[in-house]
């Protein structure tokens, strides 16, 4: 190997994946912190899901498709709350959700997955203003009224 090459790659001290702690698909397939079944890898093997503290440094993506891997929803400092009954389906959330958060069922909106859900808003403010089936509430308001729910 040249000298220039043997200098660049100890400058880069090796792989990018060894430097970063990028995970492979080496590990065990299982169960993640929830308890549920993790994603299939593309060699048919079952992979927990991964949490933000997983992500590559800098979020680079390591393939397409992988975003359902991440829990992201615990980044959230407020979260939208949907109202089925305000909600007219014309589905402006669902287009414009950068997390595919919203979820549908037959052509409805069914819910929001918070597991990956960010909190951004964008959803709240696609909602017809007529309509504002969709309201950005903060954590801390849930999880108070979760809390009250619970105590009663």
């Amino acid at each position: 190997m040249s000298e220039a090459k043997q200098g660049k790659q100890g400058m880069t001290g090796g792989s990018v994946r060894k430097r970063v702690g990028m995970r492979g698909s080496g590990r065990a397939p299982g169960l993640d912190m929830t308890g549920e079944r993790g994603v299939p890898e593309n060699n048919g093997r079952m992979e927990p899901r991964r949490g933000w503290r997983d992500m590559p440094v800098g979020g680079a993506i390591s393939a397409a498709g992988s975003a359902i891997e991440y829990q992201t929803g615990d980044w959230r400092s407020i979260r939208p709350l949907h109202s089925k009954e305000r909600c007219i389906n014309c589905l402006m959330c669902w287009v414009y959700c950068p997390d595919a958060a919203i979820m549908l069922k037959d052509g409805k909106v069914e819910g929001i997955d918070y597991a990956h859900c960010k909190g951004c808003g964008i959803c709240a403010k696609e909602c017809p203003q007529k309509v504002h089936a969709i309201e950005m509430v903060p954590e801390g308001r849930i999880k108070a009224m979760e809390e009250d729910h619970h105590g009663s």
